[in-house]
């Protein structure tokens, strides 16, 4: 039996149906209800073939509708919600545009009024964006805090995705993890300019002093950092910049040089000597844990190969004068001078797990000592082969030297 639309009391409407296979089917309208006379029919199966559509408007993004909203105007406050969230305008950013990289449309269509959404559902469904998981290959010296920084993720997040594994977990190189990423349905591609005021970092000028020991430094005059003002232009995706140029900038504040004096004077018993530190540092399985961080500073080079050579450590970044710490407690074995890592102190912590901290421009600890975790041991510095302060932080395990970033703790 076909039954074409038939208005019903309050406006609702019946769509067309095909051959409903039904004993008997009555239609009786009464202050707008709906009475079934049929033992075979039932008000759910009555409603499977009623379908009210109503006009809506859907966001298209590359040919795809995301979601339905009522009207345009509600698409068009949607995108501009999104577009304030991924470009923050503040104070000293001036934008000159913004828009999307993919196609963003506007279709009208019919759909159950179900289906549409409202501003805020849409708008935080573009917010969350689109989660995939993808397979991460583990090269040599990977540790979960690499993986996170390489990936632009946390570390919370890869092991969400990987029951099983902690954070000091290790992971063989050409082992399979999973990441679960984000991807944005919409990139705002953002054009302006931004005045930021920089530090001018001061000159450091060296000379030669034949009264001081070799290795040891004075800094004769501090030296005082400059100021600048710089103007660029800019162009981010998603709050993130991805190219800048300098248009131009002005010296506020003009930096003064820091003069410092190094010893040259060689004194005895201070020399480095590697095959007598051997014989008298620790062997075992070399099991450690709970190291802390030497210094919070951000990494400058990793372990690994470097320039052509090897990089048995990393490098990080601090200000001559500042406090670096021993990583556990442990026994001093060396602290003195080296032709490479200028002013080093290396600490046995048993079990064949020996510490280095190089370039530091004065020592507070001396061969024999015992030290406590946490305990300040030495002040960043240059010395050395260097090319500015920092401190080089390295692990031996048994003599050999292993990845830093796969032993110390996650949090600085």
């Amino acid at each position: 039996m076909n039954c074409f639309l038939h208005k019903l009391q309050g406006g609702t409407y019946l769509k067309k149906w095909t051959k409903l296979k039904i004993l008997i089917f009555t239609l009786i309208l009464l202050g707008g209800a709906i009475y079934l006379t049929s033992t075979k029919v039932t008000v759910a199966e009555v409603q499977n073939y009623v379908s009210p559509l109503v006009p809506g408007y859907g966001l298209s993004i590359n040919g795809k509708v995301l979601a339905i909203l009522p009207n345009e105007e509600n698409i068009d406050q949607v995108l501009d919600k999104y577009k304030n969230l991924q470009t923050k305008p503040t104070e000293g950013w001036i934008i000159t545009s913004s828009d999307f990289d993919e196609t963003v449309e506007k279709v009208l269509t019919n759909v159950k009024p179900s289906e549409i959404k409202t501003v805020d559902e849409v708008y935080n469904i573009l917010v969350q964006g689109q989660r995939s998981a993808i397979s991460y290959t583990v090269d040599e010296n990977d540790s979960i805090w690499l993986i996170a920084q390489k990936n632009g993720m946390s570390t919370g997040e890869i092991l969400a995705s990987n029951p099983g594994l902690t954070e000091e977990t290790f992971l063989p190189a050409g082992q399979v993890i999973k990441l679960n990423k984000i991807t944005p349905y919409l990139t705002v591609v953002t054009i302006g300019q931004m005045v930021s005021k920089e530090v001018i970092p001061f000159e450091v000028e060296s000379k030669t002093n034949n009264q001081l020991a070799k290795g040891v430094r004075i800094i004769k005059d501090l030296g005082e950092d400059g100021e600048k003002e710089v103007t660029y232009s800019y162009v981010e995706k998603n709050g993130k910049i991805i190219s800048q140029e300098k248009i131009k900038e002005n010296i506020l504040v003009k930096p003064v040089v820091q003069i410092i004096e190094q010893g040259t004077q060689v004194v005895k018993n201070q020399e480095y000597d590697p095959e007598s530190i051997a014989n008298n540092t620790s062997h075992g399985s070399g099991s450690i844990s709970g190291l802390i961080w030497p210094l919070n500073g951000p990494i400058t080079s990793y372990y690994g190969n470097r320039h052509g050579e090897f990089h048995s450590g990393i490098d990080i970044a601090g200000e001559t004068g500042q406090p670096f710490k021993a990583v556990n407690s442990g026994t001093v074995i060396y602290a003195g001078w080296h032709d490479i890592y200028g002013n080093m102190i290396l600490i046995d912590h048993g079990d064949g797990v020996v510490t280095r901290y190089g370039h530091s421009i004065k020592l507070l600890v001396t061969k024999g000592q015992k030290v406590t975790k946490g305990q300040i041991i030495g002040y960043v510095g240059s010395t050395g082969r260097s090319t500015g302060p920092h401190l080089h932080f390295g692990i031996m395990i048994n003599s050999k030297a292993v990845n830093p970033i796969n032993y110390l703790s996650t949090s600085k």
